[in-house]
């Protein structure tokens, strides 16, 4: 049994860093599983060293503006935003507004 595992299935009535760490890092790996930018690179007559995942894809975006294809795939192909504005790195206050009533709602919906 991993560490995580252990710790993620016991004391379930009680919220820990612990858990919240580990809980973190699972949520990462799934994520990493189901985004194949994270584990292949194209290479062709473009990039002949390689795309590096996506990242010298330039995308445009509906707001007139470029990100590269992996940080847009990454954030959700900016599902979870309006056209006027991306997430951008590190975050800006508009963004982590955003992402912090993103976040409460799911709290709302499906509890801490």
């Amino acid at each position: 049994m991993s560490v995580a595992h252990k710790v993620l299935t016991t004391n379930l009535d009680r919220n820990s860093a612990e858990r919240a760490l580990f809980a973190r890092y699972v949520v990462h790996l799934v994520g990493d599983i189901h985004q194949p930018l994270h584990s292949v690179a194209l290479f062709n007559k473009t990039y002949p060293e390689g795309d590096i995942g996506g990242n010298r894809e330039k995308v445009l975006l509906v707001n007139g503006s470029t990100s590269n294809f992996h940080s847009y795939w990454d954030a959700g192909a900016y599902m979870v935003q309006n056209d006027s504005w991306r997430i951008v790195r590190p975050m800006n206050m508009q963004n982590l507004t955003a992402l912090k009533d993103v976040a409460n709602s799911m709290i709302k919906k499906y509890g801490p």
